[in-house]
């Protein structure tokens, strides 16, 4: 999973604003997770982090935690 500028309409410049942080994952190759669930929002709208598997690759980026809101996601190939 990458977060970057190009995707989805959004600028550098709407970066540099944000105080959000990036945040680039590999796919676990054992369990071909990025090691999160996601859910959506009971009284907010969006997609928020559920579960984090320990050991994963979000647990290991040590950024993602759960109840974190997804803003964007690049695929990258």
């Amino acid at each position: 999973m990458v977060y970057n500028s190009s995707c989805m309409g959004m600028t550098t410049h709407d970066l540099q604003d944000s105080t959000s942080p990036q945040v680039t994952l590999f796919k676990d190759p054992v369990y071909e997770d990025f090691g999160f669930s996601v859910s959506d929002g009971l009284y907010e709208r969006g997609v928020y982090i559920n579960r984090i598997r320990k050991g994963g690759p979000a647990d290991l980026s040590t950024v993602l935690q759960p109840y974190d809101r997804i803003l964007q996601v690049c695929v990258s190939f």
